[in-house]
């Protein structure tokens, strides 16, 4: 394995090569948007964009690893056998520079929808790089790795508790990012509430898939923000699912609002289908806690222009732009595998 500062090099090299794409990867961009009708050009670009700018900064970089600790060589390097989602372009990305930052060996099972893009990038580090192309295994089937990292849906995780309990590991499970609105947020904070349900069509961990709101809030503001979003409509899995949730209110004479391009109605649960969000009332501040902290395990990540006590909030329209200290459900990744050679 390279030395902590080869491998610094290599990713702020990566950095720049998403930074100006070349034609190899606009090629990979366009295959998996062949391979995956959800993977939409201007998506797979916001993901590459938010990968080199919040990711690959050398600084960040540099900070991040010392914060961590990250030793030049580890004494003993691992192989982690890691599970990919797929449900965003590139979702697995902080994980995959977690383990290779790290200095351990990446023994990785791609996700069929997102095998194009992971590919590209995996393909790219171990043909510069040759502490890479020892390092990296990209397989169909995990096997002889001493620690696991695997993200997917709550089904999947039942799944992967049996195969995987034994070793080490963090295995990830169903969240969803959640909005508080307290009533007086500017247009301009409610159209980042949009982006932050909108990107990635709503299918990342981090979107917003329920909104907090007060018991006598209207949500008028909130639909006409979202008729910025009404392009959507233009996308035709996007629209099939617009539709059949449309309907399915209709026939069941369930009350809902209907904006351009979605659906609202009153649901306690956080999560919600495609283009559809539920509105959760309050009463007051601690009615709010109540109801957050009773669902503490679901959330992935809390959107408010205020604080919320004892709460990380993230400001409207930043959802989907996380840096390298926002680890998934809350765990330390880089502090999980650096326990690993102790």
């Amino acid at each position: 394995m390279s030395r902590l500062g080869e491998r610094i090099d290599a990713f702020v090299d990566l950095g720049k090569y998403l930074e100006q794409p070349g034609p190899a990867l606009l090629q990979a961009v366009e295959e998996a948007g062949w391979h995956n009708p959800w993977f939409t050009a201007e998506n797979v670009h916001h993901a590459i964009h938010g990968i080199h700018t919040r990711f690959l900064d050398r600084a960040a970089l540099v900070r991040w690893t010392e914060a961590c600790r990250v030793p030049d060589r580890p004494r003993d390097p691992k192989t982690i056998g890691m599970v990919l989602a797929g449900n965003i372009p590139l979702v697995g990305f902080h994980d995959l520079l977690c383990v290779l930052m790290s200095g351990h060996r990446l023994q990785v099972k791609p996700s069929e929808k997102d095998k194009i893009l992971t590919g590209h990038i995996l393909d790219w580090l171990k043909a510069r790089y040759d502490g890479f192309d020892e390092a990296i295994e990209v397989t169909g089937r995990l096997s002889g790795f001493d620690a696991v990292l695997a993200t997917g849906s709550n089904n999947a995780a039942r799944y992967f508790d049996y195969y995987f309990g034994r070793y080490p590991g963090i295995i990830r499970r169903n969240r969803n990012g959640v909005a508080v609105l307290w009533g007086d947020e500017s247009p301009d904070d409610l159209g980042g509430i949009c982006e932050d349900i909108f990107r990635y069509f709503g299918m990342g961990c981090r979107n917003v898939s329920a909104i907090f709101l007060p018991r006598e809030a209207d949500t008028g503001p909130l639909l006409k923000a979202s008729e910025t979003f009404a392009g959507l409509m233009d996308h035709g899995p996007w629209r099939n699912n617009f539709d059949y949730q449309l309907a399915i209110m209709l026939l069941s004479r369930e009350p809902f609002f209907q904006g351009a391009s979605i659906l609202l109605r009153e649901d306690p649960r956080l999560v919600s289908p495609l283009s559809v969000v539920h509105l959760i009332r309050y009463d007051d501040p601690d009615d709010l806690l109540r109801h957050l902290d009773a669902r503490r395990m679901e959330i992935q990540c809390v959107v408010s222009t205020r604080p919320v006590s004892g709460w990380e909030v993230v400001a409207p329209g930043q959802t989907q732009v996380p840096g390298l200290t926002d680890y998934a459900d809350g765990v330390d990744t880089m502090a999980f595998l650096q326990s690993l050679s102790v």
